[in-house]
C-alpha cells in the first residue's frame, strides 16, 4: 500500500496490510490530494485519488483487489547449475564450474573468463573491454581502486560466484537517473567459509629465499585481508610495482609536483621484467567495517620496501643532415632502494534514504636513495648519489541528496598537497660544465597545492536525464632548484572555473545520445627567477563532446565519438630553470601559457557473445592538437639538454585497433588475434637545426591461444610481433622489429601432482649485435595432508643465457643497450592453509 502526493510524484508513506487485510497509512506532509496505491502479486493493481481537506483527519476506504493470473512461459530444468548466467546487466560466473584444476588465486581463474582480461604485469581487470572500478566482496568495497593486491592473492576456494555488474553506480543514491559507465566485479563468497582463513609460504635456494602470509577475516559485520612478503626471486606483484601504482594511483599521480628526475636515469631501472632484481619487503592491511545498516568504514595500511639493482651498456649513435656526427655511449650501474608508508581511510553514512555522505583521506610518504656509476664515453666517469623524500596528503568530501523521485545534488570538495625534496651530488668524478657552469651538487625543493570544488544538479527526464555542473579548481606550485651556487626559483598560480551541461537523450529504441559543452574562465601566472620573468594570462576557453551509442544487437554496440578540448598547460612544461636529470644530461624548459586545443574524433564497433566466448572489436580514432609541444636537442660530446616547448603548429595521430575471438571447440580452445597501428606527425630539431616534421610508425600483432581442458593438461601462448619506424626530415629511418612469445603449460600430473611450464622468447630482427633469448621457467607443486598443506619447487632462468640486448630507439639515435643480468635460481619451500 502506498500514498503518492499527486502533484509532485513524490512517494509520501507505505506499509503492508495486515493478516486480516486492514492497513494505516499517516501523511505528515500538507498536501491536497494524493494517490493511494494497493497491489499484490497475483492481483490486479488499483488506484483512488484522495481530496484532502484541512478540516478532516480520518479517511476510511474499502479496497477490493480482483486476481490476475499469471502464465509463466517454458520452464526447463536443469540437472546442475549453468556455467554463466546473464541477467540484464549482471553475469554472473560459476566457479566451481569454470574453474581449472590449477587455478589457486583469482587472477587465476579471471585470466579464462569470457569477456574478462587481465593485465598480467599491473593485475588490472577489464569486462568487455572496460576497466572495472573495483572489486567487491559479498557487495563489501574492501579494496577501492587498488583491488590488484585482492585479485592477485584471494584464494578461489572461498569463492561460490563471480559476478560482473554493468550500470554501477558509487553513489546508489544515483541509481535508477542515468546509466553509468562503470563496471564492478562482484565475489560471492562461500557460505560455509570459517571466520579466519589465510596462507603461509616459506621457501628458500642457494643465495635466494621467498616467504608470504595471508589473512582473511570474514563476518556480516566485518571483513578484512592481510598480507604480508618478503623474496628476491625477482617478483614485485605488490601495488607499488611502477605499472601497478601509475594504473590504480592516477589521480592521486595527477597532483604530485614536478619532478624533474622522474625519467633519469638515476630513477629508471630497465623495463624488462627479467631484468629486475630485488630484495623486497611489503606488507598491507584492508578493513572494511560496517558500523550499522547505514554507516561504515573502510581502512588501509601498507608498508613497501625494496633494494634492486641494475647495469647497462648503452651506445647512441647520433646523426645530423643524413651524416654521423658522434657516438655516444654510457656504461651504468646503480642501486635504487624505494621506501613507501600509506594510510587511507574512507567513512561513508547515510543519512536518510535521500542523502549520504562520504569523506576519505590519504597519506603517503614516499623516500628513494639511488646510487649509480657512469662512465661516459669510456673515459669520463662519474659516482653520484641522489636522496629524495615525498610527503603526500590527498582528502576528498562528496555530500550527495536525492530531494525528489528525478533530482539529484552532488557537491564535492577535494584537496591535496605534495612536497618533494631531492639532493643530487657526484661523489666521485669531474663536474658536469654547461655555459662555464659546473655542476657538481644540487637540491631541490618544490611543493604543490591544488583545491577542486564542484557542485552538479542531475534531473531525469522522460527519455534521458540532464545535468548542469559548476566547478572551480585553483593550483599554486612553488619550485627551487639550487645546482652549485645558484639559484633558480619558479612560482606558477592558476584557477580555472567552469560551468559545464551534461545531456544523455534515448533518441529510439536503441539509440543513446551523449551532448556536454563547457565554458570555462581561466587566470593563470608565472614568475620565473632569476630572469625575473613574469607572465600572467586570462583566457576564456570551449569544451565540447558528441557521443552517439547504438545497440545493433544484444551483444553489439557502435559508439561514434568526437571531443573538443582546450586545457592549460601542465605545470611541468612552464619551468625555466636549469636542471640535472643525470650525470649527463639536463632539462630546460621555455615556458608558454598558451592552451592546449584537442580534437579527437573515434569510432568503436564491439560484439561479446559471452556464452560462445565470440568477441570482436575496431577502434579507429584520429586526435589533432594544436599549440603541442616541440622538442628541441642540443647534443654534445658530454651534455645533453632538451628542451620543451610550445608552437603554434599541429600535432596529428591516427590509431586503429582490431581485435576478434573465437572459439576452436566449445569452451575448449580459444584463440585471439589483435592488430595495432598507430601514426604519428610531430616536430622536432637537433642542435639549433631547422625544424623538422618528424613521423613514427607502430605496428603490433598479437596472436593467443589458450585452453580450458578439465584434464590434466591446459596451455596459453602468446605471440607478439612489433615493427616501429622513425623518419626525421631527410635523416636515414631508423627501424625496429622483433618477436616477443611466451608459453605457458600447466600438466596435472597426479591429482595433487601440478607442474607448470613458462617459456619466453625475445626474437630481434633485422639488428646487428642482438642475439635471440629463451628462458626457462619451471614451477612445481605437490600437496598433502588433506590439501592444507604443499610443497613447492620454482626455478627460474634456466637453459638462458645471461646476457640479454635490447633496443632503445628514437627519433634521433638508435640505442643498443645490453644489460648481464638474469642468473638461473632456485627455491624450494612449503605452504600451509590455514
Amino acid at each position: 500500500m502506498v500514498a503518492i502526493d499527486s502533484a509532485a510524484g513524490e512517494v509520501l508513506q507505505f506499509t503492508t496490510p495486515t493478516a486480516q487485510g486492514y492497513f494505516e497509512l499517516q501523511i505528515k506532509k500538507p498536501v491536497k490530494k494524493i494517490l493511494v496505491r494497493c497491489q499484490g502479486l497475483g492481483y490486479q493493481t488499483i488506484t483512488i485519488e484522495l481530496n484532502l481537506a484541512q478540516e478532516k483527519t480520518v479517511y476510511r476506504q474499502d479496497l477490493i483487489l480482483s486476481a490476475k493470473p499469471i502464465e509463466l512461459g517454458e520452464v526447463v530444468v536443469l540437472s546442475q547449475r549453468p556455467k554463466i548466467v546473464i541477467n540484464n546487466d549482471t553475469v554472473t560466473y560459476d566457479v566451481e564450474k569454470l574453474a581449472h584444476s590449477q587455478d589457486l588465486k583469482m587472477i587465476d581463474l579471471l585470466r579464462h573468463l569470457p569477456g574478462i582480461e587481465v593485465n598480467d604485469q599491473t593485475g588490472q581487470v577489464s569486462y568487455k573491454g572496460k576497466p572495472i572500478e573495483t572489486m567487491l566482496l559479498d557487495g563489501d568495497d574492501l579494496f577501492g581502486q587498488g583491488y590488484s593486491i585482492g585479485v592477485r592473492n584471494i584464494p578461489i576456494k572461498i569463492v561460490d560466484k563471480v559476478e560482473a555488474i554493468e550500470d554501477y553506480h558509487s553513489n546508489q543514491l544515483e541509481k535508477g537517473m542515468r546509466r553509468s559507465n562503470q563496471v564492478v566485479l562482484n565475489l560471492k563468497l562461500k557460505k560455509n567459509n570459517p571466520a579466519l582463513s589465510g596462507e603461509l609460504i616459506a621457501g628458500g635456494g642457494p643465495l635466494h629465499y621467498v616467504g608470504k602470509s595471508e589473512l582473511i577475516l570474514l563476518s556480516s559485520k566485518s571483513k578484512g585481508f592481510g598480507i604480508g612478503t618478503l623474496n628476491n626471486i625477482a617478483v614485485n606483484e605488490t601495488p607499488y610495482s611502477n605499472s601497478t601504482y601509475s594504473t590504480e594511483h592516477a589521480s592521486e599521480m595527477r597532483n604530485y609536483a614536478f619532478d624533474p628526475l622522474s625519467n633519469s636515469s638515476l630513477k629508471g631501472v630497465p623495463s624488462f621484467d627479467r631484468s629486475y632484481n630485488n630484495e623486497l619487503y611489503f606488507g598491507q592491511f584492508n578493513q572494511h567495517l560496517k558500523i550499522d545498516k547505514k554507516t561504515s568504514i573502510r581502512g588501509d595500511l601498507a608498508f613497501f620496501q625494496d633494494l634492486n639493482w641494475f647495469s647497462t651498456n648503452t651506445t647512441s649513435r647520433f646523426s645530423v643532415n643524413g651524416a654521423d656526427f658522434f657516438t655516444q655511449s654510457n656504461q651504468l650501474s646503480g642501486i635504487n632502494k624505494p621506501l613507501a608508508k600509506a594510510i587511507s581511510l574512507v567513512c561513508k553514512t547515510q543519512f536518510s534514504q535521500k542523502t549520504n555522505l562520504s569523506y576519505d583521506l590519504r597519506l603517503v610518504d614516499h623516500s628513494l636513495d639511488a646510487q649509480q656509476n657512469n662512465i661516459q664515453n669510456s673515459h669520463a666517469s662519474f659516482a653520484s648519489n641522489l636522496d629524495q623524500h615525498q610527503h603526500f596528503f590527498q582528502q576528498n568530501l562528496n555530500y550527495a541528496n536525492r530531494f525528489s523521485p528525478n533530482n539529484f545534488f552532488e557537491f564535492k570538495a577535494a584537496q591535496a598537497v605534495d612536497q618533494n625534496n631531492q639532493n643530487f651530488h657526484i661523489v666521485d668524478g669531474v663536474p658536469i660544465l654547461y655555459e662555464g657552469i659546473g655542476f657538481g651538487a644540487s637540491n631541490l625543493y618544490n611543493q604543490r597545492n591544488s583545491l577542486d570544488l564542484s557542485g552538479s544538479l542531475l534531473k531525469k527526464l522522460p527519455k534521458g536525464d540532464a545535468q548542469v555542473l559548476l566547478s572551480h579548481n585553483q593550483q599554486h606550485e612553488m619550485f627551487v632548484y639550487q645546482p652549485s651556487n645558484l639559484k633558480f626559483t619558479f612560482d606558477y598560480k592558476q584557477q580555472l572555473n567552469q560551468i559545464k551541461s551534461i545531456v544523455n537523450l534515448l533518441l529510439f529504441k536503441k539509440g543513446k545520445l551523449h551532448i556536454e559543452v563547457g565554458g570555462a574562465y581561466t587566470q593563470q601566472k608565472i614568475v620565473n627567477q632569476p630572469s625575473n620573468e613574469r607572465i600572467s594570462r586570462q583566457q576564456f576557453l570551449w569544451n565540447t563532446a558528441l557521443l552517439l551509442e547504438m545497440e545493433l544487437s544484444k551483444q553489439s554496440k557502435l559508439l561514434i565519438s568526437t571531443v573538443g578540448t582546450a586545457n592549460p598547460p601542465a605545470s611541468m612544461y612552464l619551468y625555466r630553470a636549469i636542471v640535472m636529470t643525470d650525470s649527463r644530461n639536463l632539462y630546460t624548459n621555455k615556458p608558454s601559457l598558451e592552451l592546449i586545443h584537442q580534437w579527437n574524433s573515434s569510432l568503436n564497433y564491439s560484439h561479446h557473445d559471452l556464452l560462445k566466448q565470440s568477441n570482436q572489436r575496431i577502434v579507429l580514432n584520429y586526435q589533432q592538437s594544436n599549440n603541442a609541444f616541440f622538442a628541441a636537442q642540443n647534443i654534445d660530446s658530454l651534455v645533453s639538454v632538451s628542451t620543451f616547448f610550445q608552437l603554434p603548429m599541429l600535432r596529428k595521430t591516427w590509431s586503429t585497433t582490431i581485435d576478434h575471438s573465437f572459439l576452436i571447440n566449445s569452451l575448449s580452445n580459444l584463440i585471439t588475434f589483435q592488430v595495432n597501428a598507430k601514426l604519428d606527425r610531430y616536430f622536432n630539431q637537433l642542435n639549433e637545426g631547422s625544424l623538422a616534421s618528424t613521423v613514427q610508425t607502430q605496428t603490433a600483432l598479437h596472436i593467443g591461444i589458450s585452453s580450458a581442458f578439465k584434464g590434466f593438461f591446459n596451455y596459453r601462448l602468446n605471440a607478439d610481433w612489433m615493427y616501429n619506424t622513425y623518419q626525421q626530415a631527410n635523416l636515414p629511418t631508423l627501424q625496429m622489429r622483433f618477436i616477443i612469445a611466451e608459453l605457458i603449460a600447466n600438466f596435472k600430473v597426479t591429482k595433487i601432482t601440478n607442474i607448470r611450464l613458462v617459456s619466453h622468447a625475445v626474437l630481434p630482427q633485422e639488428i646487428t649485435k642482438i642475439q635471440n633469448q629463451l628462458f626457462f621457467d619451471l614451477f612445481i607443486n605437490h600437496r598433502f595432508s588433506k590439501n592444507k598443506m604443499e610443497t613447492f619447487l620454482i626455478a627460474r632462468n634456466i637453459f638462458n643465457r645471461s646476457n640479454y640486448e635490447q633496443i632503445k630507439t628514437t627519433e634521433f639515435s638508435k640505442t643498443v643497450v645490453s644489460t648481464s643480468l638474469f642468473q638461473p635460481l632456485v627455491v624450494l619451500g612449503l605452504s600451509f592453509s590455514l
